[in-house]
């Protein structure tokens, strides 16, 4: 029960940070015609919301279309930080000195995948949104983002291990 309170505490916590960070790297911009957002998935027969500064204000639901690719990328990277990789390094079995950094990669390499597909998308005009492989001006935001969310997952990883792992002095069976 203890190791479910906690992970789902880390979850939440991660999203949370993840969607901050995101927020601080990529924010909603909003200059004299109105708010534009700076972080957008859209099918290639949608637009993306462009009210006024007024409408943006007074209606939630106009808000709510600027937060939910926020919130969809950060759910992307939380799944793939907090659901997938410990599944697979839990499979691969690094040594514990070597713990952190397994799952600090495989976030980053899982994230730089994620990046690729989103991209591809992108090529193939299945959506239009944020790229990352166009250059380098465009690796360096994703980069600012994924950086930390990998160093964040093997955080995780390394609390979560020595949570799960007998204290010194505990006997073993």
């Amino acid at each position: 029960m203890r190791h479910r309170v906690y992970w789902l505490s880390v979850i939440i916590a991660y999203w949370l940070c993840g969607l901050w960070l995101l927020f601080r790297i990529s924010p909603i911009s909003v200059d004299g015609s109105g708010p534009t957002p700076t972080w957008y998935w859209e099918s290639p027969t949608v637009r993306p919301p462009a009210p006024t500064l007024f409408e943006y204000e007074q209606n939630r639901s106009v808000r709510l279309q600027f937060l939910y690719p926020y919130w969809g990328a950060t759910s992307i990277v939380t799944i793939c930080a907090c659901l997938i990789v410990p599944g697979l390094v839990r499979w691969w079995r690094p040594r514990r000195s070597r713990l952190f950094l397994a799952s600090a990669a495989t976030t980053l390499g899982l994230l730089l995948l994620a990046a690729a597909i989103s991209d591809i998308g992108n090529v193939l005009r299945l959506w239009r949104g944020p790229s990352v492989y166009a250059g380098v001006s465009y690796f360096w935001p994703f980069f600012k983002f994924a950086g930390p969310m990998s160093l964040l997952a093997g955080i995780a990883a390394r609390i979560r291990n020595s949570m799960e792992s007998p204290g010194p002095g505990a006997e073993s069976s």
